[in-house]
């Protein structure tokens, strides 16, 4: 969205040792908004003639003088149903160092002709995820697994060297002279937010298989999550929000929850809110899962013509806000910050307006909200890096 050239970390709770822990983040964040481009990308599906030898693939190895494959049978039998990009991308996979054969044993089962549509969709799959994986592609994907899950079996800490401690940040407590001065230079900003759900993941930690926002925030009305945070939003436009001007609702999905969470707000009518003002974008494949050591790319369990993939998390959010215009519009219509906050965090609007304060006092383009971590408590922390030798710091 822009460069940052301040940041900081705001605190709530009491007051407590810097030397002696970190700051749990509790999900809240707001973000100054600037102006970018964008980049799209496109490809299509046609049937094409059948590469024989393509730059930066191996060539097929010659056997008497005649050329002898080393692609599995039925992918070579079926080269003819792809486009040059994919054939050289499907050689380049089943080729060393990469050795991922494996995703093409199905088609060796089937005539050529067969299960077209699926073979195709197996590689337009490998296509997008190769083009989304920045800095070479799945070959980068594949190399950079290999080398990690090596490090992590022979038990290489990929922080040695590095010495944490609590970032730079302001601590408040609730109810002081303080924490209310600074509120009440945020509320000035609130009027200004557009607002980012991130919300892709389902509830299977928690023993249920539907959408967290569907879930209920408390059981005495039962008001779900996405209920809350609609109905928060229009309050803070209703009493802050300049004349005319509707605060918007960024939520990203992801290919598990977007169906769920677009019918959820139509069968509600969108909680009140004006559909116009809710912008949904979705998460991409995400990256290959992986079942073994030498980073074998998984095929799902029950199509052998798709590969099986995680998501990101929940960083992909702000390429998307970039590629689909969204910060740029909310830009445009006058909106200055942008708040992101996550599926299940019905706290953080509660502390909204001293971030804001914290960042117009300040000067910040990217702030964090964050409450005390205590030792050994599982859950993670925002801290800040040094390494012993370099100073380096992150």
């Amino acid at each position: 969205m822009g460069k940052k050239s301040k940041k900081g970390v705001t605190r709530t709770g009491s007051q407590h040792n810097r030397k002696g822990g970190s700051s749990k983040n509790v999900g809240g964040s707001a973000r100054k908004l600037s102006t970018g481009s964008t980049r799209n990308v496109s490809s299509s599906v046609n049937e094409v003639p059948v590469i024989v030898e393509e730059n930066g693939v191996p060539s097929p190895v010659k056997e008497n003088g005649a050329a002898k494959s080393t692609l599995p049978a039925g992918l070579e039998a079926s080269l003819s149903l792809l486009t040059l990009a994919q054939q050289k991308l499907a050689k380049k996979l089943c080729a060393p160092p990469l050795n991922q054969s494996h995703l093409f044993e199905a088609w060796s089962g089937v005539a050529a002709d067969e299960k077209a549509t699926e073979k195709k969709a197996l590689m337009e799959q490998l296509e997008r995820v190769d083009a989304s994986y920045p800095n070479g592609g799945l070959a980068a994907y594949i190399a950079n697994a290999r080398d990690l899950l090596d490090k992590s079996k022979r038990g290489v800490n990929p922080l040695e060297g590095w010495n944490p401690s609590v970032p730079t940040g302001q601590a408040f407590s609730i109810g002081t002279s303080e924490y209310d001065a600074v509120e009440s230079i945020g509320l000035k900003s609130v009027g200004t937010c557009g607002f980012v759900l991130v919300a892709g993941g389902l509830g299977e930690r928690l023993g249920y298989g539907g959408i967290k926002i569907g879930l209920p925030t408390e059981l005495a009305t039962e008001t779900l999550y996405v209920q809350y945070y609609i109905e928060t939003i229009l309050a803070i436009q209703s009493k802050y929000a300049p004349k005319g001007v509707k605060l918007p609702l960024c939520i990203m999905t992801s290919g598990d929850t977007n169906a769920g969470t677009v019918k959820l707000l139509q069968e509600n009518d969108y909680f009140g809110m004006d559909q116009a003002q809710v912008t949904i974008v979705i998460q991409g494949d995400g990256v290959p899962a992986l079942t073994d050591n030498d980073a074998s790319i998984a095929l799902d369990p029950g199509n052998a013509f798709k590969m099986s993939t995680k998501p990101h998390g929940h960083g992909d959010i702000h390429a998307l806000l970039y590629s689909q215009k969204v910060a740029k519009t909310w830009l445009q219509n006058g909106i200055q910050w942008a708040v992101f906050f996550q599926d299940t965090n019905g706290l953080c609007f509660h502390t909204l307006p001293l971030a804001l304060g914290v960042s117009s006092k300040l000067g910040l383009i990217m702030n964090s909200m964050a409450v005390p971590r205590k030792a050994k408590q599982a859950v993670g922390g925002i801290v800040k890096l040094e390494h012993v030798d370099t100073k380096e710091e992150k």
